[in-house]
């Protein structure tokens, strides 16, 4: 993508064209991505998220909690990696906060009763 950019810049003598061809190419990349996530990984992110948490409503706000994360932070996520496994971290990872999140708000009721 980067190179592509530096094609454009060459290319595009008026600024307002570049940042419309820019804006495109991120576009392009977003929905690339959300392909790539619906069609390809989802199945296996529900399985993935069903074996974490063991309940049906709770792998389906897993799997969309992962995929919001995952499109808002693509700008982190290069092609040349693996998407299926930069999901699963990220499910994994949001699985985990979510977690402890829940012992430490259990906790504190529980000194709250006691």
């Amino acid at each position: 993508m980067y190179h592509t950019i530096q094609m454009f810049h060459v290319i595009c003598k008026f600024k307002s064209i570049r940042i419309f061809i820019f804006n495109l190419i991120l576009l392009i990349d977003r929905i690339i991505i959300i392909h790539d996530i619906h069609f390809a990984i989802q199945p296996d992110l529900h399985r993935f998220a069903y074996k974490l948490t063991a309940d049906r409503d709770s792998a389906n706000d897993l799997v969309q909690d992962c995929v919001l994360q995952a499109l808002d932070n693509q700008e982190k996520f290069t092609y040349s990696k693996n998407l299926k496994g930069w999901m699963y971290t990220l499910m994994r990872n949001i699985f985990v906060n979510n977690y402890r999140r829940t012992v430490r708000e259990m906790n504190i009721m529980d000194d709250n009763y006691s």
